[in-house]
């Protein structure tokens, strides 16, 4: 286990102050479960059957033991350039829990759930049918590792430089929503 400590100016953070109602929303992917839901995750693989511990040509285990992604370069090159109003690193309590936290209090976000690609450690899980959705969603990251919201006219030149993707936008109802497809 490891932790990391840093210091910034308190005029270069973003944060909820800096965020208008017209951005968007550009997920980074994540590589697998990254550092949390391991206690649930390992509870499904200790009651699977040997035929569920493989997935998709794959060891469940291997799954589990995929680095962890790590955007500290990215995210201070971005930030230097004042690329994004702020940023949810969706740690434990998933994306309902961290989203809503770089919001500010009259804004919630709206995900498409078609505009990015879960990794199969999370396919693995909802096949057991064990876990809701909701549960799901409270728990891990579902492939987003980070998400940036982005201003408008800002949002082609992150997507390009972060290898991110359009992932939703902001709405007026508070709390994060899911929608299948992009509208």
């Amino acid at each position: 286990a490891g932790f990391a400590v840093g210091i910034a100016e308190r005029q270069t953070l973003r944060g909820p102050e800096h965020v208008t109602s017209d951005a968007v929303l550009v997920g980074l992917p994540s590589s697998g479960l990254h550092s949390n839901g391991y206690s649930l995750a390992r509870r499904l693989l200790e009651d699977a059957s040997p035929e569920q511990r493989r997935f998709r040509g794959r060891r469940v285990v291997d799954m589990l033991l995929e680095p962890t992604a790590i955007y500290s370069r990215l995210m201070h090159t971005l930030a230097a350039d004042g690329a994004f109003q702020a940023a949810a690193h969706i740690t434990g309590g998933g994306l309902t829990e961290n989203l809503p936290r770089a919001l500010p209090d009259d804004l919630g976000a709206e995900l498409w759930l078609d505009r990015w690609q879960e990794p199969d450690i999370f396919h693995w899980i909802r096949s057991l049918k064990r876990v809701s959705d909701h549960e799901l969603r409270r728990t891990f990251n579902m492939g987003l590792g980070m998400i940036l919201i982005v201003a408008p006219d800002r949002v082609d030149s992150v997507v390009a430089r972060s290898g991110g993707k359009v992932i939703g936008c902001l709405t007026r109802r508070q709390g994060v929503h899911f929608a299948e497809v992009h509208p």
